[in-house]
Parts: structure tokens; C-alpha cells; sequence
């Protein structure tokens, strides 16, 4: 299968950028699936789970809103927000909270 370099930014900076192998993106009818050697497009994404397969492994990132740039050798991804739903060893420095994401603090309000 043929790799391509997937990158995922938020506006805090670059959150992730790997090979993969093939990417899940969430768009507005469902998912779309991209491998390396994609045709040139452009999606807006809706807020979902953008599944990440690389070395035989599937990653599972949250993000918000926003963009991806394809082109056949590259995913660029811009979103609002990006936090892994689970722990990968080779993440542990991405594991803070995301500031993006507000709280609420047990009363119903925001913090």
C-alpha cells in the first residue's frame, strides 16, 4: 500500500504528522476514505473521528471543524480542535486536555 504524509493542525500548531497509510475523514455525508496516490481535492469536515492507519495500526484522533488539502503524496488537515480518544505510547507528550474543548465544571456551566 502506498504511504502519504498526513499532517493535522490546529490553530495551537502542528498536532501530528506521520506516514500513513490511509486516512478516514469525517465529511458531511459520513466518511471518506483517502489512500496515497489520491486525486487532488479539497473536503470540509465536520466535527467526528479522523481514524489514522499507519503500520498496521488504526489511531482514533477527535477533531472539530474544518479542512483537508489532498493531494496524491500529502493530507493536510486544519481543524479547530484534535485530541487522541485513546493512548498511544508513542503520543505522550500530545496528551494534555484540549484547550479548545471547554468544560463544565459539575453545575452546568463552562469553564
Amino acid at each position: 500500500m502506498k504511504e502519504f504524509m498526513l499532517q493535522v493542525t490546529t490553530p495551537e500548531g502542528i498536532f501530528w504528522e506521520k506516514k500513513a497509510e490511509m486516512a478516514e475523514i469525517p465529511v458531511s455525508g459520513g466518511k471518506m476514505g483517502i489512500y496515497g496516490g489520491h486525486e487532488p481535492a479539497a473536503a470540509l469536515l465536520v466535527p467526528g473521528e479522523l481514524m489514522i492507519y499507519e503500520q498496521g495500526r488504526k489511531k482514533a484522533v477527535s477533531i472539530g471543524p474544518g479542512f483537508a488539502e489532498i493531494v496524491p503524496d500529502k493530507i493536510r488537515i486544519l481543524t479547530g480542535s484534535a485530541r487522541w480518544t485513546e493512548k498511544h505510547p508513542e503520543e505522550q507528550g500530545n496528551e494534555d486536555e484540549d484547550p479548545g474543548v471547554q468544560k463544565e465544571d459539575g453545575d452546568g456551566f463552562s469553564v
